[in-house]
Formats: C-alpha cells, structure tokens, sequence
C-alpha cells in the first residue's frame, strides 16, 4: 500500500487472556512516513475476542479523530474485523450499537481506509496488548515509543524478517 502525504495509519490488535477475564488492547499511530506519532495501552475488561477487536476499532477512531487527524488507514489483522464496518448489521443484532458507534466516527472523515495486514506486520500492537494485559491502568498514551515495541517497530517500518 502507498501512504500518501496528509494519510495516518493505525495498527490495532488485542489480546484476551485464556479465561475471557481480561482483555488488552494495543495502538500504534504513525504517519505516511511511518514515523511514531503516538500509541496507547488499554484494558477493556472480559468480552469476546470479536467485541474486543471492534471495541479497539472504535477507541482507535476516537482517539485518532481528536488528535485532529481526518484520513486515515486503519490496519487490521482481522479479515473479519476489516469487512464488518463495510457490511454493517441489523438493529437487532448483538453488536449493533458498537458497529454503529464505529459507523458514526467513519462516517464523520469519509476518508477512512480499511486494510488487511499480516499477522506479523501486527507485532508492534501485540506487543503494546501483551503489556495493556500486566499494566495498572485502564488507559495509558505513550507519545514516544517504548524500549519493549523499538525492535518490533524496527522490523515494521524496514520491513526485516528475522528468525
């Protein structure tokens, strides 16, 4: 994909522990050049593993929206997660108000990109969710990568496979 100047783009995943009892959430905000614009950590209690990928979905928006930021690529590891927004749901399923809360934020830019990625392009959210999960906050911004995402970024922007 080509970022074009003026596009950011949002890596998101989430992690749920065995029992469904805890659930973290990474984000990664970098613009066209991939340069760290800002990331955060967050738990969002027990849900399903598809509530949770569309809970992080929505906080993404969120946040990306009141950082003033209007195009926007949102990458997903998801295929399910990406599709959704584009498919919507009926008034009667479980997850209408979420998917319509996403709706309402996507609709607000028209200028939102849905893009599937690799689950290892993700790493650098996984592993912002690996410690969302050991964290003692519900919601915490870094607006400087962290030591423990620098090498998985690294490997993100360069594009490096190492074994």
């Amino acid at each position: 994909m080509i970022l074009v100047e003026g596009l950011v783009v949002i890596n998101c995943n989430g992690i749920i522990t065995e029992g469904r009892s805890k659930l973290g959430c990474g984000y990664v905000l970098q613009d066209h050049t991939r340069r760290f614009i800002a990331g955060y950590i967050s738990n969002l209690g027990g849900c399903s593993m598809l509530v949770e990928e569309l809970k992080t979905i929505l906080l993404d928006l969120q946040f990306t929206w009141s950082k003033g930021y209007r195009r926007i690529c949102i990458n997903s590891d998801s295929q399910l997660i990406i599709r959704l927004p584009a498919l919507g749901c009926c008034n009667s399923h479980p997850y209408f108000n979420i998917m319509k809360s996403i709706h309402n934020v996507h609709n607000n830019s028209k200028r939102v990109i849905w893009n599937h990625v690799l689950k290892k392009t993700n790493q650098p959210v996984d592993r912002l969710a690996m410690y969302a999960l050991l964290a003692n906050y519900d919601f915490h911004v870094f607006h400087f990568a962290h030591i423990f995402v620098i090498h998985k970024l690294i490997i993100y922007v360069t594009q490096t496979c190492f074994p």
